[in-house]
């Protein structure tokens, strides 16, 4: 399976890269984000480990989530052969700025 980031999944992932390079070191930031990409090619081989999310309204994909340290990877599976990461969220971020 090939593995396609969102233009807001990618910008999340910036955001990440971007905050820890700030407040702690460029080496902790490509520590951190070379973990969540890493957790993502997990899915070339096992597309359906994640959960199913439950967003509490009709969405028009099934979308599923990684937990990764304090990030949820949010994805869905296009066919057969894509996987759309859609966004890495900070779960410690308030649930109502959570956004597909």
């Amino acid at each position: 399976m090939k593995i396609v980031w969102s233009k807001r999944a990618l910008k999340d992932l910036e955001i990440i890269f971007e905050f820890y390079a700030f407040s702690a070191s460029i080496s902790v930031a490509q520590k951190i984000t070379g973990k969540l990409v890493e957790k993502v090619k997990i899915l070339t081989s096992y597309p359906e480990m994640g959960v199913v999310e439950d967003w509490g309204f009709e969405v028009p994909f099934e979308y599923r989530s990684l937990i990764e340290g304090n990030y949820k990877i949010i994805y869905r599976i296009v066919d057969e052969k894509v996987i759309l990461i859609s966004r890495v969220f900070d779960t410690r971020m308030d649930p109502k700025k959570k956004r597909i």
